[in-house]
Formats: structure tokens, C-alpha cells, sequence
């Protein structure tokens, strides 16, 4: 019995430690915020969209315009817009903005001309890096 006691104590105390410090005991910087807003431009027929939130996916059937709420993203999680659509003909951009304080807005754009095409944008949150295939 006596082994066990000691053996409970020299166990607990290392395991109080390493709780406390994954939750909370010790001052981590959170990763930085940004300010994300969607938008999508195209035909009168209408276009169907796909989002990425902080908390999941969103899908909408919309005219020819759409503008999301600004979402706030953490660095590291994933920004994404997708718009296919829905018409014969036509051309539809979707386009990323995203900030942080004190800094100036970017804009991400992508454009796909043709019936049932689709225009896509996916990002990184905090990547400063431009996406593949936009110019340096």
C-alpha cells in the first residue's frame, strides 16, 4: 500500500503540470485574425456557391451578385469560394478579400467563361504567398 501511495504522487504532480500548462497555464500567442468577405458576380441565370466559414461549409443559389458576410478566420484555417453556373453562357468571377488591422485589403480573383463553368478560389488564412497560377 505504502509503494502505491508514493507511486500516485510521483505520477500526479508531473500530470497536474502538463494539464495546467495545455490549458492555459502558460501565455500562447493566438493566431492572428483576419477579416474574410466573399463575393461573386455572373449571369442573370444565377450561379450556385460554395463557402468555407470558421465553422464549416455554406451553400447558396443566388442571381447574378453575392456578397457574404465578413467572417473571421484564425491563420491556418482554409478561405474558399466556389461558383458554378447555371446558365448556357456566360462568365462569373468570385472573388476573396481579406484583411488584418492596420493593413491594406487584398483581393483574390478568379473568372471561368462557359455554360456550367466553375470559378474557384481557395486560400490559406495568413498564407502572404499568391495562390498557384496568379502572378508573382
Amino acid at each position: 500500500m505504502q509503494t502505491e501511495g508514493r507511486l500516485g504522487k510521483a505520477i500526479g504532480r508531473p500530470l497536474a503540470l502538463a494539464i495546467a500548462l495545455l490549458t492555459g497555464g502558460c501565455d500562447i500567442a493566438p493566431a492572428p485574425e483576419y477579416m474574410v468577405t466573399y463575393a461573386a458576380k455572373g449571369t442573370r441565370s444565377g450561379m450556385s456557391i460554395t463557402v468555407s466559414t470558421p465553422n464549416g461549409t455554406e451553400q447558396h443559389q443566388v442571381g447574378s451578385h453575392y456578397v457574404s458576410p465578413p467572417y473571421t478566420f484564425r491563420a491556418g484555417q482554409h478561405g474558399y469560394i466556389s461558383a458554378q453556373n447555371l446558365g448556357e453562357r456566360g462568365t462569373i468571377t468570385v472573388m476573396l478579400v481579406y484583411s488584418r488591422p492596420n493593413l491594406k485589403a487584398v483581393k483574390l480573383e478568379s473568372t471561368s467563361t462557359g455554360g456550367a463553368s466553375i470559378a474557384t478560389l481557395s486560400w490559406r488564412v495568413g498564407d502572404e504567398r499568391p495562390p498557384s497560377g496568379f502572378p508573382q
